[in-house]
């Protein structure tokens, strides 16, 4: 993982204030989200970014979401790239649901956030006390949390840009009062082509021969499936 992404994830752009005393912080729970490039053979990771933010209003700590709404929304960076949508980048949706059992509409997240899609409409965030218990204990966080965006490292005009942003908007009732805008890091570089891609290194052929299918993004993971398949028949006797 390149240093760059990671400090990427960690800056913040200035809060613009809408209402004096009022906040906004916000985040991406991760340096670098990780999705794979192709998901037609197998897969190591969705795309799946998480925010996750905390509104300061009058100098103290929100800790009770009533009254208060955070929501997310694409926007356009200093480059003029804008990531709205999920769609028609790449083949995630044709397999999500063999792959994760999950049945998505457009623009759908596994974990039930979805992207603003082409119209950028403003998307709701969970308001939450404490986090998901670790060891039957729960931490106090007073945090709106969206989980599993599909957000991709291609915007909308399809150049890659694995730096995408969005917008925070937080709102007391229905009048806004303050705003942040984050960026929500993601790559599709991860791969094992090095090793795995036919006609690479010779320890890595499988026994039967490297797979040679002629697609660049499916050759490496088909010679994978292929030398697993081995590796299960000469330990157990059997594919499955």
């Amino acid at each position: 993982m390149k240093f760059r992404y990671i400090l990427a994830a960690m800056v913040v752009l200035p809060v613009t204030l809408l209402a004096a005393g009022s906040q906004l912080l916000g985040w991406n729970n991760l340096g670098m989200h990780c999705m794979d490039s192709d998901y037609s053979v197998f897969s190591i990771l969705p795309p799946y970014n998480t925010i996750e933010a905390q509104l300061i209003v009058g100098g103290k700590l929100v800790t009770n979401g009533s009254g208060y709404t955070v929501t997310y929304q694409a926007v356009v960076d200093a480059s003029g790239s804008l990531n709205s949508t999920a769609m028609g980048k790449g083949n995630y949706y044709s397999y999500a649901t063999a792959l994760y059992g999950a049945v998505l509409g457009p623009e759908g997240g596994l974990a039930g956030w979805n992207m603003p899609g082409t119209n950028n409409t403003p998307q709701g965030m969970l308001f939450e006390a404490t986090n998901h218990p670790a060891a039957g204990v729960a931490t106090p966080v007073n945090w709106w949390r969206a989980e599993g965006i599909p957000i991709s490292p291609y915007d909308d005009a399809r150049n890659k840009n694995p730096y995408p942003m969005m917008r925070l908007i937080a709102k007391s009732g229905s009048t806004p009062i303050a705003t942040n805008d984050i960026v929500l890091p993601v790559s599709d570089e991860m791969d094992c082509r090095a090793c795995h891609a036919s006609g690479t290194m010779a320890a890595a052929q499988p026994a039967a021969g490297w797979v040679w299918s002629g697609i660049s993004e499916r050759d490496f993971r088909l010679n994978i499936l292929r030398l697993h398949d081995e590796h299960q028949f000469l330990q157990h006797g059997a594919l499955y």
